[in-house]
């Protein structure tokens, strides 16, 4: 598996920082926009803040994503 990003994904209209899960089939398996946007670098200026966690599974263990600020926060 691999999970890259960011990527600023489009939709309706709304940018979102975008990270993906690929499996070694190159299927998405998970994919997770940023959440808590960092305010004091205005990102909330040009980005839209993600509404849902994502996880996937990895043989016995489920992976989390988060993207930088994301981490802060214990959700």
């Amino acid at each position: 598996s691999i999970i890259g990003g960011s990527v600023a994904q489009i939709k309706d209209g709304k940018v979102y920082n975008t990270t993906f899960a690929v499996d070694n089939k190159g299927e998405i398996v998970a994919e997770y926009s940023k959440i808590h946007l960092f305010r004091i670098m205005r990102e909330d200026k040009y980005l839209t803040g993600g509404e849902e966690l994502a996880s996937f599974p990895y043989g016995n263990t489920k992976v989390g994503i988060t993207i930088c600020y994301d981490i802060r926060f214990p959700e």
